[in-house]
């Protein structure tokens, strides 16, 4: 088991924030509308129920994805890869799960409030 395979170690050290952040932000959700944290687009912002929903449901999704990440590290620590594709293979792999909140979150923010978007 190699536990500096860039694989790994970048999956899990992305994967726990994720995690962590997303539990905190759940627990503890944005109250108010603001620029400064929280999930912030423009569809989430457009009212206060929008913002609501989007922070729980957007933290439990960071939740999932943090896990993910860490669950699809395993791997590194079996797969000799040379350290530019697992580097470069760790960063696409947290591109996707990034996007994947975002996705989500927009797409059940359309979904719950489709008479009221746009």
């Amino acid at each position: 088991m190699n536990f500096v395979a860039p694989l790994f170690l970048i999956l899990v050290a992305t994967g726990l924030p994720f995690a962590v952040i997303g539990g905190i932000f759940w627990k503890y959700p944005p109250k108010t509308i603001n620029y400064w944290y929280g999930y912030r687009t423009k569809r989430s912002m457009q009212s206060q129920q929008f913002w609501d929903f989007a922070q729980v449901y957007s933290s439990r999704i960071m939740v999932l994805v943090g896990l993910a990440l860490c669950i699809v590290a395993v791997p590194g620590l079996f797969i000799p890869l040379p350290e530019w594709l697992g580097v470069g293979l760790s960063l696409l792999i947290i591109l996707l799960a990034a996007y994947a909140v975002f996705y989500l979150t927009e797409k059940a923010l359309k979904q719950r409030f489709s008479n009221d978007a746009d």
